[in-house]
């Protein structure tokens, strides 16, 4: 083995150091040598038993020298014999760095060497190698690929070495450091700003990178708009990063502020750009879309739609208020509604406005103007004056002064009816019939709707409640009268005016009218300006007439008759007529019933207005109406036919009068019955000495027969007995007397169903009076009107069957029991006094097919004159204005009338 010493070995073009204080070489066959290291010069560590395998030029060279010329070459003017130490030291341009910043690291060989190369690693790895060490003895290696991860890096700079320059190496002191490099965030917008609510907006973050860092930086950004994240963490593309937004809930109409977030990455802290953009409110659009129903009238409500619109680029949903308007009256509802209840309280043609407030995003907007017709309504209900039901079908007529013609309209199921338009006064209104209350309705201008034009109608005047009647008067020629002027009052006249034509011959002077009983101090006009007329109008103080009498004074005002004038009048002595009538007309003062809203009311005058002369005798009642000035046995006969019914006394006469003979003191009671025929008899025969006519004038209402048990006890009865029937047969019922044997006569009526009952007859039966004389009527259904009468007394009997009477039972006569009641029983003595007596009613019962009504066993009682005035009356119109009843004539019927529309244009 062979010892040497070396310096520098060139391999190839890589510089390696070996310093070596003793080689071994051992040369081996086949041309390879094998180079152990044993030592390592200097002590810097030890690599004992390392094998470096070497060709077999560069082992001649170790063991011989060095071969010039060859690629092993040392050079010249190094020497064997003593090497150079160096040490190597490494710098950093910029320690910490930045990402993506370019560092330099600088290697410095003291001593300068006169060659040599250096290589840095960084990591472990080389990072420049064999980096010439320039003739300050630095080498440098540059570099802008650090990374962040494995931070701070190991930097070594190893020396190659340059004989006689020994190797050496160098760390770059606590490695170098790399941070994150910072970034900047600029926001931009499109559209810029402004925009409008609703509009789409892109907001675009753009990072980038502050020097001295560099590179692309990844990552995310969120976007904050007035404190609240949107597009959250979106990923950067390109250095950029978008959020779009459009109206709530990022971009309200303001200045938004808005912020992105660079949220950084590894190698890139985060950064964050600002923008205040501002949002305009969008414009929007209103327009009525439809008003429903047109027309309307006058506090109808009626649904007004719209419709809102944004304009573009503006979107989103409007808030906020529309108001609807049509002049004066507005209704109002949130926009999202799209309609509200509009109710308009003027007529005429309006223009309806639809105003949207707007809100905090959307400007506020105005309609056109779009037409509606709102009409004026009169409206009302029919009914049926007595049963107080509607009235259907009834046409009403209304007349204004605008529109010109208006069509008719009909009353519907309820019996309601209704006008609409745009009515101009002064109006009337009026059902088309003649009997209705009101007559018509007046209207001086119609400023808004009217409702409740309420109308009762009636079939005939007989029906209709309002009556006008004077009071027939009986007087002696001569004498002053006082004629009342009753007015079956509806409590609603306001004024009541008529006019009177009266024969000038009878009369010393014109009447003259004169406050009535329930009309205390009243307002009387009377017109004498026509000769032979008066003309009279009644205005009742406090605007109506007072109670009618027999109505408590503490209870309210109320409808019924009422006195309201009472005609004073002068007769003169020499006349001879039986009797004058007062003409109802309208000269010199027209016919006119008012309420206090100025309507139009229906009076029936019931005529006649007569004065009746009290001429001839009681009792002479013979030849009818006047007379004939002797007592004979044909005024008993008449006096029969009488109280039985078969006649009726004339009204032109006092015939009345006359025929009520009982009691004679007071010349009549107002009644004719028994007693009347007995007294008749006494001044026939001479008994009482004849009397001129006097008393009551016309029958008196006869009073309700109150049940058998509320009678007094008396000693004379009737009874009428019972009996059973089936229906289609006839049936005799039995009527017995108890007489106490001073009575002469009585009369009586019995009243029936006649529903069930029909076609009576009363016959005589075997316990009559001898000579008894039976008159009966029948000619009023449900009545039977008997009067038995002898010139002996009955003598004193005890249940004796006085008459038989008997009826019809008619096929479809409800089955169950039916009464017959006595009423207005009287039994006269022969002094023409009437007796006490009672009345036991009977009843038949009917066992048929037809179902029994439980609420009809019993008649009801009723006040029942002795004439019913409606059987025997004719309706008369005249001139349109004026409607009478007057008593019928025989054989004289009712003439239809036909409504015009001028009678009621006043």
């Amino acid at each position: 083995m062979k010892t040497i010493k070396l310096k520098t070995i060139l391999l190839s073009a890589a510089i390696l150091v070996l310093a070596i204080s003793s080689i071994s070489a051992q040369v081996a066959t086949g041309g390879t040598y094998t180079l152990t290291q044993s030592a390592v010069a200097g002590g810097g560590g030890s690599s004992s038993g390392a094998t470096y395998t070497l060709d077999t030029t560069l082992a001649q060279a170790l063991a011989g020298g060095p071969l010039l010329g060859s690629p092993y070459d040392l050079g010249s003017g190094f020497l064997y014999g003593g090497d150079i130490p160096t040490t190597t030291t490494v710098t950093s341009s910029a320690n910490p760095s930045v990402f993506g910043q370019n560092v330099t690291f600088t290697a410095t060989v003291s001593p300068i060497p006169f060659g040599g190369t250096v290589t840095f690693v960084v990591d472990g790895n080389p990072l420049c190698s064999n980096v010439v060490v320039n003739i300050s003895g630095q080498s440098t290696c540059s570099t802008s690929a650090l990374s962040i991860a494995g931070s701070p890096h190991s930097v070594v700079a190893n020396y190659s070495g340059s004989v006689p320059y020994l190797a050496s190496s160098g760390t770059l002191t606590s490695g170098q450091v790399v941070n994150k490099a910072n970034t900047t965030t600029t926001v931009t917008a499109a559209p810029a700003s402004p925009s409008v609510f609703g509009q789409s907006v892109t907001f675009t973050a753009t990072v980038a990178v502050t020097a001295p860092g560099a590179g692309s930086p990844t990552g995310t950004v969120t976007f904050n708009i007035d404190g609240i994240l949107y597009c959250v963490n979106t990923p950067l593309t390109g250095l950029t990063a978008t959020c779009t937004q459009a109206g709530l809930p990022a971009l309200p109409a303001g200045v938004r502020n808005v912020v992105a977030l660079y949220s950084g990455d590894t190698n890139f802290n985060g950064s964050n750009g600002t923008l205040n953009y501002t949002v305009n409110k969008a414009s929007t659009t209103i327009a009525i879309t439809g008003d429903t129903p047109d027309p309307t009238i006058i506090g109808q409500p009626y649904a007004v739609t719209w419709a809102v619109s944004v304009t573009a680029p503006g979107a989103g949903t409007p808030t906020g208020t529309v108001t609807v308007s049509d002049g004066s009256a507005t209704c109002s509802a949130p926009v999202g509604a799209g309609t509200c209840n509009l109710t308009s309280t003027t007529a005429g043609n309006k223009t309806l406005v639809a105003t949207y407030s707007g809100d905090a995003n959307f400007n506020g907007s105005v309609s056109a103007g779009v037409p509606h017709v709102v009409n004026l309504s009169i409206s009302g209900t029919v009914r049926n004056g007595i049963t107080n039901a509607p009235v259907a079908g009834e046409v009403m007529i209304l007349g204004c002064a605008s529109p010109v013609s208006i069509p008719t309209t009909t009353t519907n199921a309820a019996g309601q009816y209704s006008f609409a338009g745009q009515f101009v006064g002064p109006c009337f209104l009026y059902p088309n019939t003649f009997h209705s209350e009101p007559f018509q309705r007046n209207y001086a201008t119609v400023p808004g709707n009217i409702t409740n034009a309420d109308f009762l109608i009636y079939a005939n005047a007989n029906e209709f409640p309002r009556k006008l009647t004077h009071q027939t008067q009986y007087v002696v020629p001569g004498a002053a009268g006082t004629m009342p002027v009753i007015l079956n009052s509806q409590d609603n006249e306001a004024t009541l005016g008529y006019s009177i034509t009266y024969d000038i011959n009878p009369f010393a002077q014109p009447p003259t009218f004169v406050c009535g009983a329930n009309a205390p101090g009243c307002t009387i006009t009377n017109n004498t300006t026509v000769f032979g007329k008066v003309g009279v109008t009644i205005t009742p103080a406090g605007g109506v007439f007072t109670r009618p009498d027999g109505t408590p004074l503490e209870g309210p005002e109320a409808a019924g008759p009422k006195e309201i004038a009472r005609i004073n009048f002068q007769t003169a002595v020499t006349t001879l007529l039986p009797s004058t009538d007062f003409t109802i007309g309208g000269t010199p003062t027209a016919v006119s019933t008012k309420d206090a809203a100025n309507n139009d009311l229906l009076t029936i005058f019931v005529t006649p207005a007569r004065v009746v002369f009290a001429q001839g005798r009681e009792g002479d009642v013979a030849g009818r109406n006047a007379g004939n000035g002797a007592y004979e046995a044909a005024d008993l006969v008449q006096m029969r036919r009488f109280i039985s019914g078969l006649d009726i006394p004339v009204t032109t006469h006092n015939e009345f009068q006359r025929a009520d003979t009982a009691p004679a003191a007071s010349k009549g009671d107002g009644t004719l019955n028994a007693t009347d025929l007995v007294q008749a008899r006494r001044y026939v025969a001479g008994l009482d000495a004849g009397q001129s006519a006097g008393g009551a004038g016309a029958a008196a209402p006869a009073p309700m027969a109150p049940p058998a048990p509320e009678r007094a006890e008396g000693t004379t009865e009737i009874t009428i007995g019972d009996a059973q029937a089936t229906n289609g047969t006839r049936i005799s019922v039995p009527v017995s007397m108890r007489a106490n044997g001073n009575e002469v006569a009585t009369s009586f009526t019995i009243r029936y169903d006649e529903t069930r009952l029909t076609n009576p007859n009363v016959t005589l039966a075997d316990g009559a009076p001898e000579g008894a004389v039976l008159t009966f009527g029948k000619a009023e259904p449900g009545y039977l009107r008997i009067l038995i009468d002898s010139t002996t007394a009955f003598g004193q009997t005890k249940d004796a069957r006085l008459v038989e009477i008997s009826f019809d039972v008619l096929e479809r006569a409800a089955s169950g029991n039916t009464s017959l009641e006595i009423e207005d029983l009287v039994f006269s003595d022969a002094g023409a006094n009437q007796t006490r007596s009672r009345a036991t009613n009977g009843t038949i019962s009917i066992a048929g097919s037809i179902p029994a009504d439980d609420t009809d066993k019993t008649l009801t009682r009723v006040r029942r004159p002795t004439v019913d005035p409606t059987v025997n009356m004719i309706e008369e119109w005249l001139d349109n204005t004026i409607v009478t009843l007057r008593p019928r004539e025989r054989g004289e019927t009712q003439q239809p009338r036909t409504i015009t529309r001028g009678r009621f244009q006043r």
